[in-house]
């Protein structure tokens, strides 16, 4: 793992997804980068000049309090850290930049906005559907010393099999598979991790 993206807008969950990435890099040596998203100025009318040179203004020292919140943790845990910024929509700003060589995606599971503490925020759901990397999406801090990793004998639950043990071999996290279905499923299960698996796993498909 060389590059982790991280996008934030300030909040609590965004500073918890931040501090987990830091304790992520300094276990892998990946570099990391803070991606902040400025909402587009947008009204139904045209607004007098003075008044959108304020609210713009107002915009970009949020988002300069917002990276430089950023600049002070990494500082503190001894990440080298680049800062970004996009104007936009946020989800379309983070996939784009996921694209551009990251290897993990880690943000909270809702924006500042979004309060409803057990549903995955819109930013963070439309993110998880479209990316093309690993997300990692967090409610708390983890040093994810424990992975539970599902599992169905698809070629996506092997990737993720696959990845949780490149990941966890790194961090020195206890892996724990889970699969829950039919008898005959189970069945075919185990044969699929037999012929996958790396041969630590091997046990488990025989048992």
């Amino acid at each position: 793992m060389k590059r982790i993206l991280v996008p934030t807008d300030g909040s609590l969950l965004s500073v918890m997804a931040e501090e987990t990435a830091a304790s992520i890099a300094k276990k892998t040596g990946a570099s990391i980068t803070v991606l902040h998203v400025l909402p587009e100025l947008w009204s139904a009318y045209p607004l007098p000049e003075a008044v959108e040179r304020d609210l713009l203004g107002s915009t970009q020292q949020r988002s300069e309090k917002v990276l430089n919140s950023a600049r002070i943790l990494f500082n503190e845990e001894n990440v080298p850290l680049i800062t970004e910024t996009a104007s936009g929509d946020p989800a379309e700003n983070i996939l784009r930049f996921s694209r551009e060589g990251y290897d993990l995606i880690v943000m909270g599971a809702h924006g500042e906005n979004e309060t409803e503490p057990y549903v995955l925020g819109s930013v963070t759901r439309k993110v998880i559907m479209h990316a093309d990397r690993p997300t990692l999406v967090t409610r708390e801090v983890t040093s994810l010393s424990r992975m539970l990793v599902c599992v169905d004998g698809s070629q996506h639950s092997k990737e993720a099999m696959h990845y949780a043990f490149r990941l966890g071999e790194k961090l020195g996290s206890e892996i724990t598979l889970i699969n829950v279905q039919s008898t005959d499923f189970t069945k075919h299960l185990r044969e699929s991790l037999k012929n996958s698996a790396p041969e630590s796993l091997k046990a488990f498909s025989q048992a």
